[in-house]
Formats: C-alpha cells, sequence, structure tokens
C-alpha cells in the first residue's frame, strides 16, 4: 500500500470532496466481484458455441484467479514497481481496457459464430482480461485507498457498495440487456473514477512501502482479524452450496432472478453507510471516536449474521417456490460478507504498512477464488434427489444454523481469550526504581554529575570514571565533591552505604 512514513491512523482527514470520485470509481468495481456479474455473463453466454458455460464457467474462471494470484505472488517485486509514478495509470488503464475487452467477448459470445474452438479461445481471452482487470484494480484501488484515514477508507467502501447495489438494481429491472451493457463499462468506470481520484491527491503521498520494509505473506496473512475472515468465509460457502442444493430441489426456481438480491444489499450497505458517515462526520470535525473500528467492524458482522441467519431459518417456513424471496435474503447477506472482508483486509493492511500483493491478495484469494466452490453444482449433479431433499431438509438445515453459530461463538471466545492473555502479557512487570537514579532525582544532580555517582558506585576510580567518560580525573574531583555536598556524605564509603541502604 502507500506509505508516506506515518501509519494508516495518522492519515490526514481529507475534505469529503475527494470522496467523490473515490466512491464513484469503487461502485463501478464492486458488480465485477458479485454474484450478478458472474450470473449475468452465464446467461448471456448460454447461447454460445463455447464449451465453457454453465457450471464450467465458474470452474474456468476459479483455475485463471488461482493462476493469476499464483503469478502476482511469484512476481511480487515487478508487480509492485508496476504501480509506482507513472506507470501506475499506465497499469490501470491497460488492466481496464483488458476488462472493457474481456466483458465485451464474453457478453458478444453468441455472436461469434459457430466454430466451437473459435469461440471457446475467444471467451477464454475474455475471461483473462476479465481477471485482468480484476486484480490489477484491486492494488491500485487498495493503494488510493491506503492514502486516507481508516475510517474515511471504511466509509468510502460501504457507501460505494450501497450505490452499486442501487444502480444495479436499477439496470436489472430495466432488462437483463441494459444490466451486461452496465457490467461492460464497468472497467471504464472503474478506471476514470481512480485516475480522477488518484489525480487529487499530493504527488508526495504516492509512493508505495519498499519491499523491504513490508511484512512477508505469512505475516499479512497471520495478521487478518480471523474472528472475522474465518466465520465469514464458511458463511459465504454454505451460502453458495446450500443455493446450489436448492436450485436442484426445486428447479422451477428462477436462477436469474437478482432483484431481491440488489434490493437487500442497497439497504444493507446504505445503512452501513449513514452509520459509518456519522462517525466519519464526527472524526472529520475532531471528535474522539465512541468505538474502534474493530468494534465497528465486529458490529456489522453481527448484523449481517442475523440477517443471514434468519434467511437460512425462514426458508424453513416457504416451500418450494415461495421460498425465493427469503433465500434471495440469504444470498444478499452472503454478498455483503464478500464486501466485510474486503473491509477487513483493507483495515489490516493499511495498520500494518503491507504492500498491496500480500496484502490484499490475502482478499483476491479468499474472495474472488470462491468461486471454486460452485464446481460443486457439478458434483450436486451426481447426487440423487432424495439426498438432496435430506439435505435441504428442516432437521439438517437447523443442525447446521446451530452448528455454524456454535463454531462461529466459539471463535469469538477464542480470540477474546487470545486477546486477553496477550494484552496481560504485554503489561511489563513494575520495574523497582534504580537507587542511583532516585537519589540524584532527589538531590538534583547533574546528567553528568549522575553518570559520576553511578561509575563510582559500581567501583570506579577517579582515574578510571574520567577515562570513561573523556573527562579529566580533576574534572571527577569536582563532580564528587558537588555529590557528596548535595547527599549529605564526606566519604566514598558513606555514598555507597546511602545507596546499598536504597537497594535494601
Amino acid at each position: 500500500m502507500a506509505h508516506t512514513g506515518t501509519s494508516h491512523t495518522e492519515q490526514a482527514v481529507r475534505p469529503p470532496t475527494v470522496l467523490v470520485p473515490i466512491v464513484a470509481g469503487l461502485s463501478f468495481l464492486w458488480p465485477c466481484l458479485g454474484s450478478s456479474a458472474t450470473m449475468s455473463f452465464r446467461h448471456a453466454m448460454a447461447g454460445s458455441a463455447s464449451v465453457v458455460t454453465g457450471e464450467w464457467h465458474a470452474v474456468v474462471m476459479s483455475v485463471l484467479y488461482l493462476l493469476a494470484i499464483a503469478g502476482c505472488l511469484a512476481k511480487r517485486a515487478s508487480v509492485e514497481r508496476l504501480l509506482k509514478g507513472g506507470r501506475r495509470t499506465l497499469a490501470v488503464v491497460l488492466t481496464g481496457a483488458l476488462g472493457i475487452i474481456g466483458h465485451l467477448l464474453l457478453v458478444g459470445s453468441p455472436g461469434m459464430g459457430d466454430s466451437a474452438p473459435l469461440v471457446t479461445a475467444l471467451v477464454l481471452v475474455g475471461f483473462a482480461g476479465s481477471i485482468a482487470f480484476i486484480v490489477g484494480h484491486i492494488f491500485a484501488w487498495g493503494a488510493l485507498l491506503r492514502r486516507l484515514s481508516l475510517s474515511q477508507a471504511v466509509f468510502a467502501v460501504a457507501v460505494s457498495s450501497a450505490l452499486s447495489y442501487a444502480v444495479q438494481l436499477g439496470c436489472n429491472e430495466l432488462s437483463a440487456g441494459v444490466l451486461l451493457g452496465y457490467l461492460v463499462i464497468c472497467p471504464l468506470g472503474s478506471t476514470v473514477g481512480w485516475v480522477a481520484a488518484d489525480g487529487s491527491q499530493p504527488a508526495a503521498e504516492k509512493t508505495l512501502v519498499s519491499r523491504a520494509t513490508s511484512p512477508g505473506i505469512a505475516a499479512s496473512l497471520r495478521a487478518l482479524p480471523w474472528k472475522l475472515v474465518g466465520p465469514s468465509l464458511v458463511l459465504i460457502y454454505f451460502e453458495q452450496v446450500f443455493s446450489s442444493l436448492l436450485f436442484k430441489r426445486y428447479p422451477l426456481w428462477p436462477r436469474d432472478n437478482l432483484t431481491v438480491t440488489l434490493a437487500v444489499g442497497a439497504v444493507l450497505w446504505l445503512a452501513v453507510g449513514l452509520y459509518l458517515g456519522r462517525l466519519f462526520y464526527r472524526a472529520a470535525r475532531g471528535a474522539k471516536p465512541r468505538r474502534s473500528l474493530d468494534t465497528v467492524l465486529t458490529g456489522l458482522f453481527a448484523i449481517l449474521l442475523v440477517v443471514y441467519m434468519g434467511a437460512l431459518l425462514a426458508t424453513l417456513m416457504f416451500p418450494q417456490g415461495d421460498g425465493l424471496v427469503v433465500e434471495r435474503f440469504l444470498v444478499a447477506a452472503g454478498s455483503s460478507f464478500r464486501v466485510l472482508l474486503w473491509l477487513a483486509v483493507a483495515v489490516t493492511v493499511g495498520r500494518q504498512r503491507s504492500d498491496l500483493v500480500t496484502g490484499y491478495l490475502c482478499y483476491v484469494f479468499f474472495v474472488l477464488a470462491l468461486p471454486v466452490s460452485r464446481f460443486m453444482a457439478l458434483v450436486l449433479d451426481r447426487i440423487p434427489v432424495h439426498v438432496i431433499a435430506f439435505l435441504t431438509s428442516p432437521t439438517v438445515i437447523v443442525a447446521a444454523a446451530g452448528v455454524m453459530l456454535f463454531l462461529i461463538a466459539t471463535v469469538f471466545v477464542v480470540d477474546s481469550t487470545r486477546t486477553n492473555r496477550t494484552a496481560s502479557d504485554a503489561q511489563p512487570l513494575k520495574a523497582e526504581p534504580d537507587p542511583v537514579e532516585a537519589l540524584a532525582a532527589e538531590a538534583g544532580l547533574s546528567p553528568r554529575e549522575t553518570d559520576v555517582l553511578e561509575l563510582v558506585c559500581h567501583g570506579f576510580t577517579a582515574k578510571r570514571a574520567g577515562e570513561k567518560l573523556g573527562i579529566s580525573e580533576s574534572t571527577v574531583v569536582s563532580h564528587m565533591t558537588h555529590i557528596y555536598r548535595k547527599l549529605g556524605v564526606s566519604s566514598k564509603q558513606e555514598l555507597v552505604a546511602l545507596v546499598e541502604e536504597r537497594k535494601a
């Protein structure tokens, strides 16, 4: 991340106007990370001659994501250099252009002809362009947010998420074609927003942290708030697998209905944005925050968990297609946990002064590689109907909810215990006051007289003390005279006895 010589929490609070291009630009990035893009592109490719359609869409995307992650990790230093100076802007513009080309190829695949090998190759190129855009812009936006205060960064992410959901909702209500068109231009919007926001920052603040001061990958992973990251990952994976099971059991459910998901996501993140906006407003006025960001993130996790579990248990009350709405609540909550993970990683990276690659690849690995779980859909195709019916039965749903809540509670209890123990261990033992320093302070000795007193009490002669301190023997004798007078003693023996008395 960008490094200016101070920690993220010490960054100056920026004027609210600086956040406008940041919020606008991020709102174009989020749709490309969510399920709406995956689902929309899959449906757009349904009539394509490419063999990479249906469930294989997610599998191929997952493999390419993992390859991109491995490549960035292997070339960590090179990726960092690409994001410095003028090359940083070039990298953002280039990856944005690749994203536009990639999305156009995915959307236009049905009209590319009937040659399966050619269409498949073009679709794979489209996947590669989309991934290059996502990975590149995650790093770039992470660097930019690093220059803000933590409260501003979190506020920008939350508000942009709400705006993203709202715009997608409007596009989806108009038509599927409008939503696809919006997804195609998202890389352009993200690029323009980033360039505008980057240009508003002082040039002195645009230097990335050096490799030498960056923690390693293992250190970045250990620093993550696992009490939030771990449970969030479990909930995201479960939501994806459970939704696939429901769709297998009730195939008439419309898989492309995004309205409820987008509406719930917009309301959730609008509420979060308003709450964080209040905190941001107080911080901008110089007010001391009443709650730490850790507390805010934990509270946000609790809110999302209530919505998630409520939607999961509500599926028991609605048979077949009637449960679509509540299931969409579950999908929305699962998607919202992705943004929560991004917030948690952003805060951690900011506090650590981590480089972009080791920090935000944590997010890329955790969230963008999550479509691997869609591979489960291929497995589910081979599961008998009666097994799927059992896995989506009330007994299993209640048991799954109970197990997840128990595990989450255990994680939080263990983390709290570990934190308290670490804090206790970090408390230094109350050191006994040094008798020489105590005497010197009481008698008003000068620093040099204190040095002489220390050496004499350790058995140094006037000559050796002078050699040690770089002064003459006569100067040491003069200091000793002043020390005797100030301490009320008349000899070296009395002086040593006074010090030993203090030690006892």
